[in-house]
């Protein structure tokens, strides 16, 4: 394979990560309100048409953000080994929330909103898409091992389940942002993703093994 980079790669790159370093530092100083395209130009020191060469907005450059931050949980979701798929999901799940619970409630509210188009479950041309990926990944073969072992009914439309999980799991972020954090999100999550799987996808064989 051939891992060889021209000038103007590495170049794009190292812009790429200089914006980046600004934008992590803006956020650790003055918090995610702060995160302006023209204040992250200024700390950057880089013009707003370089920014949008890079970045089609502020929204894909948090999604970057997000990208490179979570790489360091992805060996996380390794050690995930149960028999139980329910378990399995729900624990990469928490992974993901604890990990968005660490960038702080600011930088949730700032980053789930309507305006963020990257969020929309069947974008699959974003940064946010890209930040999925390692969650969906491992969920989706978690799902194909518990129909292989006659745990998640084998006529359940894999894809669909996952994009219920998805819309569920926004769901919670949305309303507990609404609530300013008023509530445990992690266990709310939780609840409602463990009650949808219950009662929707399951077979008696995991009945009888983990709920009798």
């Amino acid at each position: 394979m051939n891992t060889f980079k021209t000038p103007r790669q590495i170049k794009t790159q190292l812009v790429k990560e200089n914006i980046l370093k600004a934008t992590t530092q803006l956020i650790k100083k003055y918090g995610i309100e702060f995160v302006t395209v023209s204040n992250i130009c200024k700390a950057a020191n880089v013009s707003t048409g370089s920014f949008y060469h890079h970045f089609g907005n502020k929204d894909e450059l948090l999604a970057y953000y997000l990208v490179e931050a979570f790489k360091d949980h992805f060996l996380e979701f390794e050690k995930i080994n149960s028999d139980d798929p329910v378990t399995n999901v729900l624990l990469c799940y928490e992974i993901y929330n604890q990990f968005l619970l660490d960038q702080g409630f600011e930088f949730i509210k700032n980053y789930y909103t309507t305006n963020n188009k990257g969020l929309y479950s069947h974008s699959n041309h974003s940064s946010a898409a890209r930040l999925r990926v390692p969650l969906t990944s491992k969920i989706h073969s978690f799902f194909l091992d518990g129909v292989h072992k006659g745990f998640i009914n084998k006529d359940c439309d894999i894809n669909k389940l996952m994009y219920d999980l998805s819309v569920i799991e926004k769901g919670v972020i949305f309303d507990w942002c609404l609530s300013e954090g008023d509530y445990d999100l992690k266990e709310q999550v939780n609840r409602l993703l463990s009650n949808y799987m219950l009662n929707c996808i399951i077979t008696d064989n995991y009945r009888k093994k983990y709920l009798n």
